[in-house]
């Protein structure tokens, strides 16, 4: 399988790059920082004023934008488009199932294809007017303070909304309605019932499985579970915040609380159980056949189980964790805020992506799927997460000073200083350029150099010796020869 540039774009979204494939190099007009134009068979891009203009068409995905305002990309295989509008205010996003639109704080938007081939849709006009489509539940509407309906949403099938005055919810058979939410509930319907005059009184029950109520919330609660898998049936009661206690009915597990939450102790037969807070959070720790962990906070803590280990250091300015399975393994180290390395790889599928940014200096990102290799690195960076897409994609280039990336089969590149320099080069070419002043090509039979933005240009083309000046040409072409439009330009993806 070889990576594409759509499926690398998560990693290498903050840089583009112009690379050849073949002998011959692309063809290209520089006029920084004005402009800068490459093109071959495969792929065309267009810069404009530096980095504020861009424009990319290449096998696998079109983009066009203007920084900071604009970006818009489109994955020709997937049928899927992105438009990020001032991002992160700004966000919309299609595919041939759906899409998903997104304009802070005001709207959202999005319609999907739900199981079976039917639609589902829900569109906010933040925060008051709400209506959507459910596909088993029909469409519904409703205003905030005002009324209406809504489906397949907070996890319920339907809510009848009344206003805070009366509330309607069910899932299932099961029925609850607010009155003057959320001081009195009334609910009843497979096998569950509810009564609440909050803070007053409560009770809820689970038939068969479970019961709890309260008295003057939160100062009195009580209740029983029965017995489930790995869990005994036990009864619980709490005078907060003073004491607390919960016991298994058959004697195999118990725990007692004070002052909730500073101390706690709990123990169970099952796995070796243990857990105990002497105070929260300062030291707590919890132990079963699978997981120990232990932590003397803010100086250090520590979780083990058995896929790896997770540890803090000075909370909140040193993180570590690592997980290994079977199929994939996860490292993670994080210096907040200065730096941070994350490592991802999957056995499986046979990839591997790595993140590390020392902030806000560099970043550094690479991809390795199918045999083949993808790096990024950027300079002065502002987003501190390792999949900042949206955010590289419209600011990454406005504010980078480095990029870099390569392939396994050779093919460089490096632009520096909002990419007034350039050194491209792949299998028999290379160009560098040095801003406005100078430029070099080599390959495919021919030796170039131009100098103040091509008003001066010599070179040779198989031996013969070329000039153009004021853009007048003389002797041997200079330019690409009608052979190499059949070398293809392949691109990083935008």
């Amino acid at each position: 399988m070889r990576p594409t540039p759509a499926k690398l774009a998560p990693i290498l979204c903050g840089l583009h790059l112009a690379v050849a494939g073949g002998a011959e190099p692309p063809r290209v007009e520089a006029l920084w920082p004005l402009a800068y134009y490459a093109r071959g068979a495969e792929a065309t891009e267009l810069e404009l004023l530096g980095p504020l203009g861009f424009y990319r068409d290449g096998p696998d995905a079109t983009a066009w934008g203007l920084r900071p305002l604009a970006t818009w990309r489109r994955d020709k295989r997937g049928g899927r488009s992105w438009l990020h509008v001032v991002y992160p205010l700004g966000s919309f996003r299609s595919g041939a199932k759906g899409h998903r639109h997104f304009v802070f704080p005001v709207y959202y938007d999005e319609r999907r294809e739900a199981p079976g081939g039917k639609p589902w849709s829900a569109t906010v006009v933040f925060p008051l007017v709400w209506w959507g489509r459910h596909p088993e539940e029909g469409s519904w509407f409703f205003v905030l303070f005002v009324g209406g309906t809504a489906k397949g949403l907070l996890g319920k099938d339907e809510i009848v909304y009344g206003g805070f005055t009366y509330i309607k919810e069910r899932t299932g058979d099961y029925v609850v309605r607010h009155y003057v939410w959320p001081l009195v509930s009334i609910g009843r319907g497979g096998g569950r019932r509810v009564l609440r005059v909050w803070p007053f009184y409560g009770r809820a029950e689970q038939e068969g499985q479970w019961w709890n109520g309260y008295v003057l919330w939160p100062f009195v609660t009580y209740g029983e579970r029965e017995s489930a898998k790995g869990k005994a049936a036990a009864s619980f009661v709490s005078l907060w915040p003073l004491v607390g206690w919960s016991r298994a009915r058959d004697g195999s597990g118990a725990s007692w609380q004070a002052l909730w939450p500073l101390f706690f102790y709990a123990w169970g037969t099952h796995k070796g159980y243990r857990e105990w807070r002497l105070p929260l959070p300062f030291v707590v720790g919890k132990r079963t056949d699978d997981v120990q962990a232990w932590n003397l906070w803010p100086l250090f803590g520590r979780r083990r189980t058995r896929a790896g280990t997770e540890s803090y250091y000075l909370w909140p300015l040193v993180h570590h964790s690592r997980v290994r399975t079977k199929r994939q393994e996860r490292t993670d180290l994080k210096v907040f805020p200065l730096f941070s390395r994350v490592v991802r790889s999957d056995a499986k599928a046979g990839t591997r992506r790595s993140y590390w940014l020392l902030y806000p200096l560099l970043r550094w990102r690479s991809a390795e799927a199918g045999g083949e290799r993808e790096v990024a690195g950027n300079g002065l960076q502002l987003a501190w997460v390792a999949d900042s897409a949206g955010f590289d994609r419209s600011y990454n280039a406005l504010l980078g000073l480095f990029e870099h990336a390569r392939a396994r089969d050779g093919r460089r590149a490096t632009r520096l200083l909002w990419r007034a320099f350039r050194s491209e080069r792949g299998p028999g070419w290379r160009y560098v350029q040095l801003g406005p002043l100078a430029s070099w090509t080599r390959g495919g039979g021919l030796t170039k150099s131009s100098y103040l933005l091509g008003l001066v240009q010599t070179g040779r083309r198989n031996g013969r010796r070329g000039w153009r000046i004021l853009y007048v040409p003389f002797g041997a072409s200079l330019s690409r020869s009608a052979g190499a439009a059949d070398e293809g330009v392949r691109r990083g993806s935008d």
